[in-house]
């Protein structure tokens, strides 16, 4: 397959658009890491996320894959691979852990506000206010929850107590309760409380530590979200931010 010349003003294809970021990843999470351990093979990065790259995946797969990385800030608009991606594929194991626990507790800031006792029902609201519905909020929340596992991010234990109705349409009959002995239930254990200070001070440090180790573009990149963190201001080329990736 040809790459485009787009300087030449070629006739567009559905290959051609900028790569839109998703509400929120909904594809399998254990698929996101497989394409993660394909990258981090020597010459696995291509230099462009193109229809070719996928091979006979579906348009549906690939769309989820792209969007995805895009959501996350692994490619850039135009499908190429950021300089954050970068990094995170040169990196060790135990450091690509901690790329991602940056991305994702930057990603879903507004999911990990919630107190340590909210439920699914709030969960699915904080996606809702996103712009997903039906069953694509069941699989937002999937994703979310093995990613907040694979990363070591403690999250609500209600989040997993049940699934989230795809429609608000009437809700099904349920079996009769069988009757239970009045016992007293188990004290809950203790909210972590943390404040909003502290949990900057923590994202910072880390931040900190990963930029010690990158190469000089993941450091800018790094510093960028350091400074956005600390509220001193973001860069002004957002291009800059997300990487342009290699050439074709």
């Amino acid at each position: 397959m040809t790459d485009l010349v787009f300087e030449e003003g070629p006739i567009p294809t559905s290959d051609d658009a900028k790569q839109q970021a998703a509400s929120a990843p909904y594809m399998s999470y254990k698929g996101f890491k497989n394409y993660l351990m394909k990258f981090s093979e020597p010459g696995g990065l291509p230099a462009r996320l193109d229809k070719s790259y996928f091979g006979n995946a579906s348009g549906s797969l690939v769309a989820q894959v792209r969007g995805t990385l895009r959501y996350l800030e692994l490619i850039d608009d135009d499908k190429h691979p950021t300089d954050l991606l970068k990094g995170i594929v040169a990196a060790d194991p135990a450091d690509q852990q901690q790329y991602l626990k940056m991305i994702f507790e930057e990603k879903y800031a507004d999911a990990l506000a919630l107190d340590q006792n909210a439920t699914s029902g709030q969960l699915a609201e904080v996606f809702r206010a996103r712009g997903l519905s039906g069953t694509t909020i069941q699989k937002a929340i999937s994703y979310f929850l093995a990613m907040a596992e694979d990363v070591g991010v403690e999250v609500s234990g209600h989040f997993k107590n049940g699934r989230v109705a795809a429609t608000n349409g009437t809700p099904r009959k349920r079996a009769a309760k069988k009757a239970i002995a009045s016992v007293p239930p188990p004290l809950p254990p203790a909210p972590k409380v943390t404040t909003e200070e502290q949990q900057k001070a923590k994202y910072v440090d880390m931040l900190m530590d990963l930029a010690s180790k990158g190469d000089s573009d993941v450091q800018i990149e790094l510093l960028n979200r350091i400074e956005k963190a600390l509220g001193i201001g973001t860069s002004s080329n957002p291009s800059s931010r997300n990487g342009t990736g290699g050439s074709d």
